[in-house]
């Protein structure tokens, strides 16, 4: 430790400049919420061009070039860049300073911290973000594609070989080994953990997000500006997804949900705001009945939030879901997947939100619908929500003092 400060390194196998990643964003928040501290000295890890950026005297972002980065495959994928490097040699370099290393991937940067950690005995983190195995089913078949084309990856490599699982059962493989090897694992939900990975219930720890405070607020509702912006007519209740428009998500839930409304003649609109290769389907198959404005800053969606009617959020692969506490911080009810760690934002189904306990669009579109037409449940399962943020949701500076910090200095202090 340096003057009574413990050194951190928290390694993210991302691009730097990719703002569309909630990753990235995850960690330039926590990084912003340890500013200022004295007993924790913060190094965050990005993939990009070399440089340092200096974010307050104890906490820096260091972006480090990749071994062998996903951009330079030319391999298409919706998760973001990463390096898949065996070893990255100037990251290796770079974490032997610290007292304590903070992996959030299995890839090149986490692999080269387990290494660097082991041999110089420091302290070895692993916070799950991201259920990466499970996304390798989804984004695979769309690498092959662009390698391969579309005939021989479906026919050959997925229907004939099967390789979407066997790189899922390597990617398990390769995150269990991670999990074991750490001396912490961080996660909001533990079921979201893999059963082979076998984690002592003392090696496991909660980690939640924050929220910037004051910045989502049900005050900010103008839905007659939302609706003059997008150009949606009044007599339409405004649908809201916020995310990827993929299968990571399924978005295309929603749009299929939404066209069965539509064919009943309910006056319903899709708002879905992201971007991803379902984009032109959910265009195609609503029409004038759904706006795709592509991403917004994040500082514009607050509005949003607040002035839509609800939110439909049916993504199966989430650790956390950072749109569902925005989105009840802003008084929007909303509907979230059974069986996913996003449900655990729900208090109480049917009150501060809604769990659909289906994965259907028959069943997506009832529970949109019967909410749609019960105006003072939507107002109250708002304001549910809202109460709800105000004791649940916590700043970016509580989420490093409460999770962060206690795991980091047990574990200096163990060294």
């Amino acid at each position: 430790m340096n003057q009574g400060r413990v050194s951190v390194g928290v390694l993210v196998n991302l691009e730097f400049d990719a703002p569309a990643i909630g990753h990235v964003n995850v960690w330039k928040h926590y990084a912003e919420g340890a500013a200022g501290r004295d007993d924790v000295d913060l190094t965050v890890y990005f993939l990009g061009p070399r440089q340092t950026i200096s974010i307050a005297d104890n906490v820096r972002f260091e972006v480090v070039p990749g071994a062998l980065t996903t951009r330079r495959l030319r391999l298409r994928q919706g998760g973001g860049h990463a390096d898949i490097g065996p070893h990255n040699p100037t990251l290796a370099t770079l974490l032997k300073r610290h007292d304590v290393l903070h992996t959030t991937d299995f890839f090149c940067f986490g692999a080269t911290a387990r290494r660097v950690a082991k041999k110089h005995r420091l302290g070895l983190v692993y916070s799950v973000h991201t259920l990466q195995p499970e996304f390798s089913r989804i984004y695979w078949p769309e690498i092959a594609e662009g390698i391969f084309g579309q005939w021989l990856s479906r026919n050959l490599l997925i229907q004939f070989l099967k390789t979407d699982q066997l790189i899922y059962w390597f990617l398990n493989r390769s995150l269990c080994r991670q999990l074991r090897g750490a001396d912490r694992v961080l996660v909001f939900d533990p079921n979201t953990l893999p059963a082979g990975a076998d984690i002592a219930p003392h090696r496991v720890a909660p980690l939640r997000r924050g929220i910037t405070p004051g910045i989502f607020d049900p005050s900010l509702r103008d839905s007659s500006a939302l609706r003059q912006r997008f150009g949606i007519p009044p007599d339409r209740a405004i649908v809201l997804f916020v995310g990827r428009l993929d299968a990571s998500k399924s978005a295309t839930l929603i749009a299929d949900a939404l066209d069965i409304l539509v064919q009943r003649k309910r006056q319903v609109h899709g708002l879905f705001i992201g971007a991803g290769r379902d984009a032109d389907r959910i265009a195609a198959r609503l029409g004038d009945h759904a706006t795709l404005p592509g991403i917004l800053q994040h500082d514009d969606l607050p509005s949003v939030f607040a002035s839509a009617d609800l939110m439909a959020f049916p993504a199966q692969y989430e650790t956390w879901g950072n749109v569902v506490v925005e989105a009840k911080s802003s008084g929007l009810p909303v509907l979230v997947t059974a069986g996913q760690a996003t449900a655990r934002h729900i208090e109480e189904s049917g009150v501060d939100g809604i769990v659909v306990e289906q994965q259907t669009a028959e069943a997506w579109a009832q529970a949109i619908d019967e909410l749609l037409a019960n105006d003072k449940a939507r107002s109250d399962m708002g304001a549910a929500a809202y109460r709800w943020s105000q004791t649940k949701a916590l700043s970016w500076a509580a989420a490093v003092e409460q999770d962060l910090v206690p795991v980091w200095r047990s574990l200096a202090a163990d060294r």
